[in-house]
């Protein structure tokens, strides 16, 4: 089953979508280092820290905690096994202090444009490649702040490296 990326969200969402991530920015980031939809989605595995939806919290969407991260753990750590990918890339805060198995949240500014050679979920002997991106959620507001465009950007052309597809200027 091997894949060139896995990508690690957060949970599954409520409304099933026609594929992952559909109502997103994400296809068109990806298309910035000439990745296609169709091609993403054929070279990628999606999964989530949960691999349901984990219901409400008030209006929003309960997040996972640090016990949903240790309770499925396990489960991501083989997943990363059976797909072995030439990247695994964290999608927003909860995937990345998963990935990274961080008990303290993570601020993606320290995080997002950086390459991680890591064990994933604090598990196993081998280090893969790891990079981030914020959530691609037209809600989420992290990309037009003040450098973050230039950090995902980064993390991009990291993805692009790994992958061995030349990243334009």
């Amino acid at each position: 089953m091997s894949k060139q990326i896995l990508f690690i969200g957060q949970a599954l969402p409520a409304t099933p979508a026609p594929y992952p991530f559909a109502r997103s920015r994400l296809y068109k980031w990806f298309a910035s280092i000439q990745i296609d939809k169709d091609t993403l989605l054929d070279i990628s595995q999606f999964n989530a820290v949960l691999d349901y939806f984990p219901g409400k919290y008030g209006k929003a969407d309960r997040a996972p905690n640090w016990n949903d991260i240790l309770e499925n753990r396990e489960r991501l750590y083989n997943l990363v096994q059976a797909v072995n990918p030439h990247v695994i890339v964290g999608i927003g805060k909860i995937a990345t202090q998963a990935l990274l198995y961080s008990q303290k949240p993570v601020d993606l500014k320290s995080v997002v444009g950086t390459l991680f050679q890591t064990e994933p979920f604090g598990l196993g002997d081998i280090n893969y490649d790891v990079v981030i991106l914020p959530h691609p959620s037209g809600l989420s507001t992290w990309v037009y702040q003040e450098d973050n465009m230039e950090r995902l950007n980064a993390s991009l052309k990291l993805i692009a490296s790994a992958l061995s597809i030349q990243a334009p200027q």
